[in-house]
């Protein structure tokens, strides 16, 4: 983990970054709120923990587009142009992303239904982590290791789920 990196959403689904541990920001680039096509929508951001210079984003648009950045989050490129990946019609309200601690193309976006990619967000195959809509949060568990420590938390308007074994869902 690099402590000087750091990434933020804001308002009007501005995307900021910020090279410095957050004294200074910088508007990023690539992503349809960055460009102001999109401007009342939400968007969600996550560090690769294994690869700080990878950060996905996705954004309430077309029912969840992700985009990744190779650079730290200055800049972006949109993974699924058609958009679909979990966020249903409730984008605005639940909205989660995760990215495996231990593989950097391994995330899942959690919305209205949840959608989980091994190719970085190109394509999307959906599982029920929780058995409830309205996903807000999922975090791995202490000590996931992507093997024998496989578990992570979902938290939603349905209460927290537990899934042990992440690697199944993909």
């Amino acid at each position: 983990v690099d402590g000087t990196k750091a990434v933020a959403s804001g308002g009007s689904a501005s995307v900021w970054y910020s090279t410095d541990g957050g004294f200074s920001w910088s508007a990023a680039s690539g992503l349809a709120a960055a460009n102001g096509s999109w401007l009342d929508g939400r968007t969600e951001l996550a560090y690769a923990p294994s690869n700080p210079n990878i950060v996905y984003a996705v954004e309430d648009n077309l029912k969840g587009q992700v985009y990744k950045s190779n650079d730290g989050g200055r800049t972006y490129a949109l993974q699924n142009p058609s958009g679909g990946a979990g966020l249903g019609d409730i984008g605005w309200y639940a909205e989660c992303l995760w990215v495996d601690p231990t593989n950097v193309n391994h995330i899942i976006v959690g919305g209205q239904s949840n959608a989980s990619s091994t190719d970085g967000g190109v394509t999307h195959f959906y599982q029920d982590i929780s058995g409830h809509s309205d996903l807000h949060a999922i975090v791995s568990a202490p000590g996931f290791n992507g093997t024998t420590n496989q578990t992570i938390f979902v938290g939603g308007d349905g209460g927290i789920y537990r899934a042990d074994n992440v690697g199944s869902i993909a």
